[in-house]
């Protein structure tokens, strides 16, 4: 797993991947070193093998998952992910933030699936719309859950804007409805 910003969001993806997917092993990559350090000692002590991502380009390549949590009025991702990405953008949650390069945004769309949390990103996710990109005809998290989606070849896109509490109790909801569907 990427994590891309080593504050409190970054915590809290870091302690939900390890405890709720089983996560072993992090890259961390932050705009301060103390901060990932930090978070790098959270890894560790979590029995993770944890690593700063000095190289963010090969850090994208190995990681499978990646999750971007700046407050971000720039850039912060360009390079695209491997085709069995989840890409997790939690960081820009208005029209003005962005966290992932217009042209990575436009070629997971065209090469994977972007899902927004609510449809209130069609007022609130800038990555999306400094990318030009059509968030109205996007799927969202609660469709997604709702239908049986089939998993798309390329790279996943989560844009969240909101309240993360919201998306994990979506995702536990969905984990349930699928044990129980399985049961049967």
């Amino acid at each position: 797993m990427l994590i891309v910003g080593a504050g409190v969001q970054g915590s809290a993806h870091l302690h939900a991947f390890a405890q709720g997917l089983g996560t072993r092993e992090v890259w961390i990559r932050s705009r301060s070193a103390a901060s990932a350090a930090q978070l790098l000692e959270q890894a560790k002590a979590l029995g993770l093998q944890a690593h700063i991502a000095d190289d963010l380009a090969q850090a994208v390549r190995h990681c499978p998952l990646i999750v971007t949590c700046t407050p971000a009025q720039a850039v912060v991702l360009t390079e695209a992910p491997r085709p069995d990405a989840f890409v997790c953008a939690v960081g820009a949650f208005t029209p003005q933030m962005v966290e992932l390069a217009p042209q990575l945004c436009r070629s997971m769309q065209d090469a994977g699936q972007i899902v927004v949390d609510t449809e209130d990103a069609v007022h609130e996710a800038g990555d999306l719309l400094q990318a030009g990109i059509d968030v109205s005809a996007l799927p969202t998290l609660a469709a997604v859950v709702q239908q049986d989606w089939p998993r798309p070849a390329g790279a996943v896109l989560f844009k969240s804007c909101g309240w993360g509490g919201w998306d994990l109790a979506a995702t536990r909801l969905a984990w349930r409805q699928n044990q129980m569907t399985q049961a049967h």
